[in-house]
């Protein structure tokens, strides 16, 4: 047995129900293929999720998991991004109705009813159970692998961890693969993680792409999955065939060779880094080490860096100072002034024409960073909102994004 620790005390049976007849023969009557949404959740009431059985899937064989959390608790699409991954590695896909953005002590209770459902239905292999999730429910997701340490890894899409300092990693020994589009309102937290794992040793990655926070394309999700796979063939969990790992290498040793002839330097430096991290094991990977040091070497690549590092800060101060203005803001809604915001966005527009592509990818984190305070606080879920204070948040996202109010998401 295992447990969360959070404000409260939770059991997860993850080490596994004994399987009588009547259970173990139950996924014989789930379909392959396709997915099955709003399946009951036992002993609950109301609680439902998405199930998704890869083509390959043997009731009778032990089977890897991925639970996704949605952060809108819409199911369906949750699972719909992982199925080419799922369908080459043969994952089941688990996606609740219920979890949402909100309390993580609800979350928490919920995900438990879900594992036990789960747990008591198929017969997982307990090495390698894998979470997943977006923006808040990627936070929520390290936080379980992080309280429990019993999860292989974590897909974390467009956010990192819970801020609360018992939710965060120290010595665990799960595999983190961190997605971010360099759009995202929480890309430069994701670097930030990415900078922090680092110092610490724990087993991580970043997958950086054009893209802005949603979840990511199947594509980049699929890169993360190739990852863990690689990830869970060190340790023994898995076997892979030397021709799927020389493959593999030999697709990343493109990409990030694609990148550098984009002159998209940063991005190519991530690239080699994570060649040399995931494969070096296996393969002589001389060459990777000769670009890779070319290219630290590089004045371009120096100055792009140091050019990045400014974009960083300056979106660092962007994002306090609007920070406060909000809390301001919404701690007097009457009180606050549409016309300093209108202002500042105007501004942060321009800053964005004239300063190059990397601040106006910095100018469309900032936005939607405002965009995002305001919809949380029209969100019943994690807000309880004055009309006062649904007005503002009303009139914020409407200049912000003045054609619809809203971020297609």
């Amino acid at each position: 047995m295992m447990y969360f620790w959070p404000m409260k005390r939770f059991l997860i049976p993850l080490l596994f129900f004994i399987y009588c007849t009547v259970v173990a023969q139950e996924p014989h009557r789930y379909e392959r293929g396709i997915i099955m949404d709003s399946l009951e959740v036992s002993n609950s009431e109301n609680e439902s999720f998405a199930l998704y059985l890869p083509n390959s899937f043997d009731p009778n064989k032990l089977t890897p998991v991925l639970f996704i959390f949605e952060p809108a608790a819409r199911a369906k699409l949750g699972v719909k991004t992982f199925i080419p991954a799922a369908e080459k590695y043969g994952h089941l896909l688990v996606c609740s109705n219920n979890i949402r953005n909100g309390s993580y002590d609800h979350g928490f209770e919920l995900t438990n009813r879900l594992f036990a459902h789960i747990f008591s239905r198929f017969s997982i292999d307990e090495n390698l159970i894998y979470l997943a999730g977006f923006s808040g429910g990627s936070r929520l997701a390290s936080a379980i692998a992080t309280t429990t340490d019993k999860m292989a890894g974590v897909i974390a899409c467009g956010a990192g961890f819970a801020h609360i300092p018992f939710y965060q990693p120290t010595v665990q020994e799960y595999a983190y693969a961190g997605i971010c589009g360099d759009r995202d309102m929480n890309y430069r937290e994701m670097v930030n993680v990415r900078n922090l794992l680092e110092k610490m040793d724990f087993n991580h990655t970043l997958i950086t792409y054009d893209g802005d926070h949603r979840w990511p394309p199947k594509e980049q999700i699929l890169r993360a999955f190739d990852w863990l796979q690689v990830q869970a063939h060190k340790k023994g969990h898995v076997i892979m065939k030397d021709s799927d790992l020389k493959r593999l290498y030999l697709r990343d040793y493109q990409l990030a060779q694609k990148e550098e002839h984009k002159e998209r330097w940063v991005q190519a430096a991530e690239n080699y880094s994570r060649l040399l991290r995931t494969y070096s094991s296996f393969f002589n990977t001389d060459t990777v080490k000769r670009k890779f040091k070319a290219l630290q070497q590089d004045k371009t690549f120096r100055s792009n860096l140091k050019a990045m590092e400014k974009v960083l800060e300056t979106e660092a101060q962007l994002v306090e100072t609007f920070n406060r203005r909000l809390l301001k803001d919404f701690e007097s809604p009457e009180k606050s002034d549409l016309s300093w915001w209108k202002k500042e966005l105007e501004a942060l527009e321009k800053l964005g024409v004239d300063s190059g592509p990397e601040m106006e990818k910095m100018v469309a984190r900032v936005r939607f960073h405002i965009f995002a305070v305001a919809f949380s606080r029209s969100n019943p879920n994690l807000h309880e909102s004055s009309e006062a204070q649904q007005q503002l948040s009303t009139a914020l996202k409407k200049l912000v994004y003045p054609e619809t109010g809203r971020k297609n998401r």
